[in-house]
């Protein structure tokens, strides 16, 4: 029985345990935010609002547009917020002339001629003060720098407005204590892992991928439809949402790739109501697990089998919505779709880290909406975006330059690009928009326009700010097209699958799809992997606009991710461990298991392999600083079969055609003895 403990004991030692702590007191945090005297300038008959260190704006059609300040905090997931509590300094009056500027009218970028709006609704009687309160907050559960958090987002309101009587209140400061309770034990760890899910048939195609990114240290397990079928849920799509959660708490799964089509792996429909298109194809629903206690996030709190339902019916489900892993989907429908595009993803991160297209950005826009300010939302959408992108050259293909046609898309993506984003109208087919003050006139990008591109190998990140050009409920959409040609077109494409909504004049950037296409502009240009970009953008859509109507939670359901959420946006320059993997139990050669806490525990000689990029021609094998191989032709290999005992540090570095070398380790605990 001695031996027997012993050997546990050790074996705990070795794979890794977890521990529960005690629950920890109620703890506090004090934060204080400073704010100016509002600056009041009348515009077209109304006055707007602003205040120094309100960036954001509470907007709502037919409301007072409001200065707000947003601060967001995270915790562990599973903390409980106890209390809010919120002193204001410092309070002044102050009468205006007129009333303050109501928020515009969301208006549909369907290809549709559409009437501005924006005109004072009922809240203008009211005598009560709006908003009514100095603070609102919410919480959601949600990704973090790749940890699993709970966000807390304070949104402030540093000047209030009496309709009724024309009158200001503000303040100087306002000072917020919030009381929370952290959870009982710690979630586990996000460790960068993919988990791919696919029809069985699309197997064989999608093993060169599994093994690509295995080679590139990303823990990558594909499971099949018949394996998520085994687990419990209501529906397909719920039990691909369950298998996900048991693989996040199992495995610190990060990001999940969904391989096939609406026919061949299951889709949710959302039932968010924004009146026109409902209810439509939402992935979010895959990404998001927890709610913000922490449990299970169902899209049904109220059982009635219609997921994400807001104002449906005069119905409406408790939603989070914050992404819990980074996701992305190919649509594919064939073996030959599979094999297309692994082989485009393997192909762009091996040899577009330093290539000279990648560094390039097309912006393509125009006049989207016939508007009394003049402002062309397109281009006004491009301009605030551009500043993201200082690292790269920019083709400015604006409809108000001249620069604006079909001819001149295709040749500025056939001469290569790392980034390509259109803002406009839309279908499940084409792209467009107008030239200055001409509706009458469209200019734009078709589906089959696709075909005709030349850029093999030299694949941009797309964006597609318009409606449904990434609606593949019914076969291939404009977003699914880029990406699955064949030596052609993207490597990854952001496109809304349903009707989607923008701002008219200056208002196009401050919610909806403008701003969007602003944080996923952002989020693109600091090149990690398009799966943050889009979760980070979703992220930000939520903790910027506190209090959402139906047609805000749409927009942020509704934008998908077509590719690899792994994607190193740039390619994956240098080398790469590949074998042994990192976090992995090896025995004489044998990958056996994977272990808790990240440790790489080999036991017996084991064959080190090197995941290099293109530029690699040379890789030298260390252990604990020593030269121990040079492998100087594929593949890049050396055996390991030293007699030590204890932990060791495994280098590999990697020198470069041109010059210059990069190099990866890992600690490994050996044994040969």
């Amino acid at each position: 029985m001695k031996k027997a403990a012993i050997s546990l004991c050790i074996l705990a030692l070795l794979l890794g345990t977890t521990f529960h702590v005690a629950g920890a007191p109620p703890s506090h945090a004090a934060y204080s935010f400073h704010f100016s005297a509002p600056s009041v300038e009348t515009r077209d008959g109304y006055v707007a609002l602003s205040v120094d260190n309100a960036t954001t704006m509470l907007q709502h059609a037919g409301e007072p547009v409001m200065p707000s300040a947003t601060k967001t905090v995270t915790f562990p997931r599973g903390t409980r917020i106890t209390d809010v509590d919120v002193h204001v300094h410092g309070m002044h009056t102050r009468p205006i002339d007129t009333k303050v500027v109501p928020g515009p009218e969301p208006i549909p970028l369907n290809m549709q001629t559409a009437t501005p709006v924006q005109e004072p609704g009922p809240v203008y009687d009211s005598s009560e003060m709006y908003p009514e309160e100095w603070l609102r907050w919410h919480t959601g559960a949600g990704l973090h720098e790749g940890e699993h958090v709970m966000f807390l987002t304070l949104q402030m309101f540093p000047v209030r407005y009496a309709p009724q009587a024309d009158v200001l209140r503000y303040v100087e400061r306002i000072d917020v204590e919030v009381s929370y309770e952290e959870p009982s034990s710690s979630p586990v760890a996000a460790d960068g892992g993919l988990l791919i899910i696919a029809p069985e048939t699309f197997s064989d195609e999608l093993q060169p991928l599994v093994d690509h990114k295995n080679g590139w240290g990303i823990d990558t397990e594909l499971a099949t439809l018949s394996e998520t079928a085994a687990v419990r849920g209501r529906d397909d799509a719920e039990k691909i949402k369950y298998y996900i959660k048991r693989m996040v708490e199992r495995n610190g799964v990060s990001s999940v790739l969904l391989v096939g089509s609406a026919d061949r792996l299951p889709t949710r429909m959302s039932y968010t109501d924004d009146g026109h298109d409902t209810p439509f194809i939402t992935d979010l629903y895959y990404a998001d697990i927890y709610a913000a206690d922490g449990s299970f996030s169902s899209w049904d709190s109220n059982d009635n089998d219609r997921f994400a339902e807001i104002d449906y019916r005069g119905n409406s489900d408790t939603l989070d919505l914050y992404p819990d892993v980074e996701l992305g989907r190919l649509p594919c429908d064939s073996e030959g779709d599979v094999e297309t595009v692994v082989d485009k993803i393997i192909q762009y991160e091996t040899t577009a880290s330093g290539a000279e297209w990648m560094d390039r950005a097309v912006l393509c826009a125009g006049d989207s909406h016939d508007d009394d300010d003049g402002v062309l939302e397109g281009e006004y959408t491009k301009n605030h975006a551009d500043r993201y992108l200082g690292d790269f050259d920019i083709t400015r293909l604006y409809a108000s330059t001249g620069d604006l046609s079909t001819q001149k898309i295709r040749q500025e993506i056939s001469t290569g690009a790392g980034f390509v984003d259109f803002s406009g109208h839309g279908n499940r087919y084409s792209w467009a928009t107008h030239p200055p003050g001409d509706f009458d006139t469209w200019t734009g990008f078709k589906i089959s326009d696709i075909s005709l591109l030349s850029n093999d190998g030299a694949y941009p990140v797309v964006v597609l700010d318009a409606c449904s050009c990434g609606d593949f409920s019914d076969g291939t959409c404009i977003a699914w097209q880029f990406v699955r040609a064949s030596d052609k077109g993207a490597i990854a494409t952001y496109a809304a699958t349903a009707l989607s909504w923008g701002y008219l004049g200056s208002y196009c950037v401050q919610g909806l799809s403008g701003y969007m296409d602003v944080h996923l502009t952002e989020h693109i240009a600091a090149r990690g992997t398009t799966g943050a970009a889009l979760s980070n953008a979703q992220t930000d859509y939520l903790n910027d606009h506190g209090d959402l109507d139906a047609i805000g939670y749409k927009v942020v359901q509704e934008f998908a991710l077509f590719g690899d959420p792994t994607l190193a946006i740039g390619g994956r320059g240098g080398c790469s461990i590949g074998a042994p993997r990192q976090g992995h139990l090896y025995l004489y050669g044998n990958e056996v298991m994977s272990t808790w806490f990240g440790r790489t525990i080999v036991v017996g000689p084991v064959e080190v392999s090197a995941t290099t990029s293109e530029d690699i021609t040379t890789v030298e094998f260390h252990v604990d600083g020593e030269l121990q191989h040079t492998a100087t032709e594929q593949p890049y290999t050396w055996r390991w079969d030293q007699r030590s005992l204890g932990s060791r540090t495994l280098t590999i570095v990697g020198h470069r055609q041109g010059g210059g070398t990069s190099e990866h380790s890992i600690q490994v605990l050996y044994f040969n003895l």
